[in-house]
């Protein structure tokens, strides 16, 4: 073993670390104490991160559960107070080949190609109201009615003469006559 002297005549720091290995070398078991206490001081702190993380989310849990459930504000509907008023009609007017069809009606004949007819409901409204088409004999015209009911393909079938095409909307009519021919 070597010893280093400084000027004063005392032993150094590296002599200090030399008697540890050497008192390691003569003992084998202080590395393994060693050892098995830096184990146990990893697991120590080990175990206490994993309880400091765990009470930090149930504390975050809890504090999610003290807010209010819902900030969306209900407002309820007022009840309907009965049934809405069936609004007035004043007029229903008929169109067909740019003109308005009165009440004499219109002429047309067996495989003509159809004729459209539309309608014209005073006083304007908003939202289309329900309009019912119908014919006097359906099985002499045919009636095809476009999605939002305000106007119609009228074809005739046979000749049958006089027949009727009567237009409703909330409670208003027209009926005009119609002509069916052969050529």
């Amino acid at each position: 073993m070597v010893y280093y002297i400084s000027h004063g005549g005392t032993a150094t720091a590296g002599s200090a670390r030399s008697r540890r290995a050497k008192s390691m070398e003569e003992n084998p078991l202080l590395w393994t104490r060693s050892f098995a206490l830096m184990l146990v001081i990893a697991t120590v702190i080990a175990i206490a991160l994993n309880f400091l993380t765990l009470y930090q989310r149930e504390r975050a849990n809890e504090i999610l559960l003290e807010e209010p459930d819902s900030k969306v504000i209900v407002i309820q509907a007022r009840p309907s107070t009965g049934p809405s008023p069936t609004p007035t009609i004043t007029s229903l007017r008929l169109f067909a080949c740019g003109g308005e069809l009165g009440a004499d009606g219109f002429t047309t004949y067996v495989e003509d190609r159809p004729i459209e007819i539309t309608v014209e409901i005073e006083p304007t409204m908003i939202r289309r109201p329900p309009i019912y088409w119908s014919v006097s004999d359906e099985k002499a015209a045919l009636l095809t009615i476009n999605d939002d009911g305000t106007s119609c393909k009228f074809s005739a079938l046979k000749p049958v003469g006089k027949t009727e095409l009567t237009v409703r909307c909330y409670g208003e009519e027209v009926t005009i006559p119609v002509y069916l021919w052969e050529r």
